[in-house]
């Protein structure tokens, strides 16, 4: 294998030398990251002209807004956190904006479940909002 490789490297070389890479078409020009020869053109062009004029795909859309509701969401649960924390987790204003915050979550998760179905791109997925484990990052975060 590493014969192979030398061999290759050494004909790379050669042909640089050579100057069979010179007059490549793009030469001088930035790499266009967005063309992949895997995809679809025919997408890549409806794609490309949605962009071009201010629209984007419906899951990029979607993912957008709910990331600001849970960022929001997040908000309005770290104000009630740092307004009831020094009395104690306990206090009914506290639980209510628990609560307050499982109907949101739910209501996202219900957004999330949506999203998923829709968007192209399975690694673009997400994962559904857990009560518990937004607690525990808030609680971290006050520490």
């Amino acid at each position: 294998m590493e014969r192979w490789q030398s061999l290759v490297e050494e004909r790379i070389q050669n042909a640089m030398n050579e100057g069979h890479f010179d007059n490549l078409p793009g030469k001088g020009k930035p790499l266009n990251w967005e063309q992949n020869g895997l995809n679809d053109p025919a997408k890549d062009l409806a794609n490309g002209l949605l962009k071009n004029n201010g629209y984007t795909p419906e899951w990029i859309e979607r993912d957008r807004r709910i990331r600001e509701e849970i960022a929001e969401a997040r908000e309005k649960l770290r104000t009630a956190w740092h307004f009831y924390q020094p009395d104690s987790e306990e206090t009914p204003g506290w639980q209510a904006a628990v609560q307050r915050f499982t109907d949101t979550l739910h209501k996202l998760n219900k957004k999330i479940d949506d999203y998923n179905l829709i968007v192209p791109i399975l690694s673009k997925q997400r994962l559904r909002l857990r009560l518990a484990e937004e607690l525990a990052r808030l609680k971290s975060e006050a520490t």
